[in-house]
């Protein structure tokens, strides 16, 4: 992608957004992005988001934004998968490349899971992972049927070094391990997939100047 591009990312006040709209505004120089909040950009209103793109014009959009754990089934049906569905026709139309966090709460439980081992959608998953999928689903319509230019990356729990979420022996293992840890045990037999936020960055950066391998993907 040429020099001085700009993007917007959405949900750029949380953990990964932020970590991301960091490492944009201080360590990349070939990208510059805007990370509108909700008053700017409220993904609950679907009249304000082409308003805003139609405006703002950007050449790449990376959507972070997920509802909190005290949405209701409502609040996360809004915000995770019709916000994520309509700044996904937002990219379409403007032409532009569509980098979607998602989550590997879609996927199959166990061990030696393969990307493409993803649940089948039904009434009995719960919420989160429920619009993490249609979404999914979603975007891989609007990519065959009108060529939108996406990637879906899905991340397991995300700690980093401004994650207060973590605690005691966990936070003691991570400096340990300096950010290498592969799993975090949380009960007996029980061990949760994990992301390095520090990687995620590089990562969306490399995806936004390798579309050709990376476009129509869930990574």
């Amino acid at each position: 992608m040429a020099s001085g591009r700009y993007g917007v990312v959405i949900g750029g006040s949380g953990l990964v957004g932020g970590a991301i709209t960091y490492h944009f505004h201080n360590k990349c120089g070939d990208f510059h992005v805007l990370a509108p909040n909700s008053k700017k950009l409220n993904l609950r209103s679907p009249a304000a988001i082409p308003r805003y793109f139609k405006k703002e014009r950007p050449d790449f959009l990376i959507n972070t934004a997920i509802a909190s754990l005290g949405h209701d089934t409502e609040g996360i049906y809004e915000i995770n998968y019709l916000g994520s569905l309509n700044l996904a026709n937002a990219a379409l139309a403007l032409d532009i490349p569509y980098i979607h966090m998602s989550s590997a709460a879609v996927l199959r439980s166990g061990e030696n899971v393969c990307e493409h081992e993803r649940l089948e959608l039904s009434a009995g998953l719960a919420d989160y992972t429920k619009s993490k999928l249609m979404t999914e689903l979603s975007l891989e319509y609007l990519h065959k049927q009108y060529g939108l230019d996406y990637t879906i990356v899905r991340l397991g729990i995300v700690y980093g070094k401004h994650d207060y979420k973590i605690k005691g022996l966990h936070r003691l293992l991570f400096s340990i391990a300096a950010g290498t840890l592969p799993v975090l045990l949380t009960r007996r037999g029980v061990a949760h997939s994990y992301t390095n936020l520090r990687k995620i960055p590089f990562f969306v950066e490399h995806i936004l100047n390798r579309r050709k391998e990376f476009g129509g993907r869930s990574i």
